[in-house]
């Protein structure tokens, strides 16, 4: 669906997901969109012991790495629930944290396209983030969802591009120098 609106994207993709269908992982990256982490699974940091959150962004970030050949530049918490422990892990592994302002229930049973257009266009700013997803319930409408938006928008002058590589270890090293 991107592709016909020659639109670039960054995608949080799950490392168990990568894992899973690693010739997919490898086709976004060399596509010329942004692979970065979500973790291992989704797992919900509030509720699990940080030892075991940092597994899990670590074998995201590793299994990232592996399958296409990069680390990561950015990281998402799975429902934007950051933890000192996470904070603490991107910092030593240069990987700039990331969440969203956007957020269309795409991942919700009773979500219709054209509700999701109505979230996404009435909550769009400059510089937003819209975070959606690629689970069996959101597969059926999210795309179905971008083919009713995006062309409104971009004739509005609207135009979206993915985060930008470099910035994350830019970033990172303004935070370590202000530290």
């Amino acid at each position: 669906c991107l592709a016909r609106f020659n639109i670039r994207a960054t995608f949080f993709v799950l490392g168990g997901n990568v894992r899973r269908f690693p010739a997919r992982a490898g086709e976004i990256a060399a596509g010329g969109l942004s692979v970065a982490n979500p973790f291992r699974g989704h797992v919900d940091a509030w509720r699990t012991p940080p030892r075991e959150v940092i597994r899990e962004i670590t074998e995201g970030s590793r299994t990232i790495e592996d399958v296409i050949g990069r680390s990561p530049e950015w990281c998402r918490p799975p429902f934007g629930r950051l933890t000192h422990a996470i904070v603490k892990w991107s910092r030593i592994h240069r990987q700039q944290l990331v969440l969203w302002d956007v957020f269309p229930p795409d991942y919700l049973e009773e979500s219709t396209p054209q509700r999701l257009s109505q979230v996404l266009e009435s909550r769009l700013r400059p510089r937003s983030i819209v975070c959606l997803h690629d689970n069996v319930v959101s597969i059926p409408k999210t795309p179905a969802m971008l083919d009713q938006s995006l062309p409104g928008l971009i004739s509005d002058g609207w135009s979206f591009i993915p985060l930008p590589e470099g910035s994350a270890n830019l970033t990172q090293n303004v935070q370590d120098a202000a530290a």
